[in-house]
């Protein structure tokens, strides 16, 4: 009876000890958990961090264990070196997936554009492949800042199908560290100095980027002053330079296609000839994002314009009792085209020149202006 009673308290006491042992680890991880939210709330500057689960384009079914292996090993080094804001996996695959249904492939463009719709400040995605010549796996990694400009193609991770295969996720995982530790002593290498960055036990902030380039812009509202010359035979000697006061507004719809509205007014003054011309018009555009601050554009739009004619010498309909000329109202339809040059200045700030044509249709014969300009755009 004795021996079955000490057994008994033996058997419970080594529970208690598994327990104890079990139940602390996880009490730990909790509460690390709990300072890393605390810590995150304190630092609103911290990175978004996504990571996209690698892509199997390998045309077999004999490599299913890789995603997740590379997205594990990737997750847990990142969160063991560095501090920042970690999206959820599941969260990020759910949005891609969406995402590829309209852009099946990514590259600086589209994962910019993904960066910019998901709140993510870097976005970390890859494929694997298998060289049969070789028998090798191939990875291959990127990392997107949110900007073309911000963007890293790492070099490829080639293993043999071997038992050293379960090392390759580490070794890519490895290659992220490296590249997001050079992201982080740019964005900040006076303070990483000084907190010891390249002591491994100290954690690296990862800061959200800040990076002026025009491939972060949505939208554009742009101020401009246009100088036109008239080109209808009818202003043959009388030529004289018009100015025209713009105010654009145009929004990103995908990539580099923009569309937007514009509206203008202009007094031309010719001779004894006067109009006092407003329009509005929508239009489309196309921008070529040369670097992170030269841009190229082109824009074709139409609308209407709306104003009223003088004619001071001559009065030959509506003319108004006592008076040699004539004013009446003149509404019709409009056409422009614009193309020119911006530079990003700062973020939200750039200056332009752009030529343009425009289009005053009329009876019996439209107006033609050509001319040039300069702008100011602010950009969010």
């Amino acid at each position: 009876m004795t021996c079955r009673f000490s057994r008994s308290i033996f058997l419970i006491s080594l529970l208690c000890m598994c327990h104890a042992t079990y139940a602390a680890p996880r009490k730990n991880k909790a509460a690390n958990e709990r300072g890393n939210i605390a810590s995150q709330a304190d630092k609103p500057d911290l990175a978004r961090v996504s990571i996209v689960r690698y892509a199997d384009v390998t045309g077999t079914k004999n490599f299913g264990y890789m995603p997740d292996s590379l997205t594990e090993a990737i997750d847990k080094s990142l969160q063991i070196r560095f501090e920042y804001r970690r999206e959820e996996p599941e969260k990020t695959d759910a949005a891609m997936a969406l995402f590829r249904k309209k852009n099946p492939q990514l590259n600086a463009e589209t994962a910019a554009d993904f960066c910019r719709k998901h709140n993510t400040d870097i976005l970390i995605y890859g494929e694997f492949s298998f060289d049969a010549l070789t028998n090798e796996i191939v990875v291959k990694t990127s990392i997107s800042l949110g900007s073309t400009s911000k963007f890293r193609a790492l070099p490829e991770r080639r293993n043999p199908v071997n038992a050293t295969i379960f090392k390759l996720a580490d070794l890519v995982a490895d290659d992220i560290v490296r590249n997001l530790t050079e992201i982080a002593k740019e964005q900040a290498p006076e303070k990483q100095a000084k907190s010891g960055g390249n002591n491994k036990a100290d954690k690296i902030e990862l800061k959200k980027t800040t990076a002026t380039a025009w491939s972060e812009t949505n939208w554009n509202i742009t101020p401009g002053l246009t100088i036109l010359l008239p080109f209808n035979s009818s202003f043959a000697g009388n030529r004289v330079p018009q100015g025209m006061l713009s105010v654009s507004a145009e929004r990103r719809l995908w990539g580099g296609f923009y569309a937007g509205l514009r509206g203008t007014a202009m007094s031309v003054k010719v001779s004894s000839i006067s109009m006092d011309l407003f329009t509005a018009s929508a239009f489309f555009a196309y921008h070529w994002q040369l670097s992170a601050r030269w841009d190229l554009f082109a824009q074709l739009g139409a609308g209407y314009y709306s104003g009223r004619y003088y004619n001071n010498s001559t009065c030959l309909t509506n003319c108004t009792a006592g008076s040699g000329g004539e004013s009446f109202k003149i509404q019709n339809p409009y056409f422009n085209a614009r193309a020119g040059a911006n530079f990003l200045i700062f973020s939200w700030l750039s200056l332009g020149l752009f030529g343009e044509g425009d289009i005053f249709y009329d009876k019996p014969t439209p107006l033609y202006f050509a001319g040039g300009g300069a702008s100011i755009g602010f950009h969010f």
